[in-house]
């Protein structure tokens, strides 16, 4: 489902936002990191909603979508949840309506030792049969209309998330210690540690 609402975009702490005017617990029935698919004017991207507590929301507008929008002003801006964020980068060709490649079946073809890997991209990519002095051109064949994507851009991906799961952890874990303290002292206000822990991680 669509979102559609009316909201300036305001600077704060070095970055742009954009503030969800209702609460996204009730309306979507999500919590947590929610990743959105969001449009304003021509301008469509993916980001994930950073929360501010009590079901309050903000976007967060990257400085290359804002070079294409003006601070302070109102935008119509629509926002949709989805599963996940999109691995596929923006200026690629391809995306999931438009694959690199459908697979509508696979022909299984005589796994042969220490080849196992090189047969199972031979299945992907269409291939009927392996030869090990040809491995490479199976290879070749899947990834020949692939835009190519460096090993580097991988690594970045996976380090993002695994600081991004550690950052996590390391909140959960304050929030745990906090809750004991005190509730041992008789005093705890969740909602007011989870928003300080949310604040911390994002540097907000």
């Amino acid at each position: 489902m669509i979102y559609k609402f009316s909201a300036l975009i305001y600077a704060e702490s070095g970055r742009a936002f954009i503030n969800i005017p209702f609460s996204v617990w009730e309306e979507t029935g999500l919590k947590g990191n929610i990743p959105c698919r969001v449009s304003i004017r021509d301008i469509s991207f993916e980001c994930k909603l950073i929360p501010k507590g009590r079901g309050k929301y903000v976007i967060p507008i990257s400085k290359k979508i804002l070079s294409s929008l003006t601070l302070e002003e109102e935008y119509e801006v629509g926002m949709e949840p989805i599963q996940t964020l999109s691995r596929i980068n923006h200026d690629s060709p391809y995306s999931k309506e438009k694959p690199i490649r459908y697979i509508d079946r696979i022909e299984i073809i005589p796994i042969q030792a220490g080849f196992c890997g090189h047969c199972c991209v031979a299945m992907l990519a269409g291939v009927s049969d392996v030869d090990p002095k040809k491995t490479i051109s199976y290879i070749e064949v899947f990834t020949e209309n692939k835009k190519k994507k460096s090993r580097e851009d991988y690594i970045y991906e996976e380090l993002g998330e695994i600081r991004d799961t550690i950052n996590d952890k390391k909140i959960e874990a304050f929030k745990r210690l906090e809750a004991s303290r005190q509730q041992s002292e008789g005093r705890f206000d969740y909602e007011k540690e989870r928003e300080e822990g949310i604040n911390a991680k994002y540097g907000l």
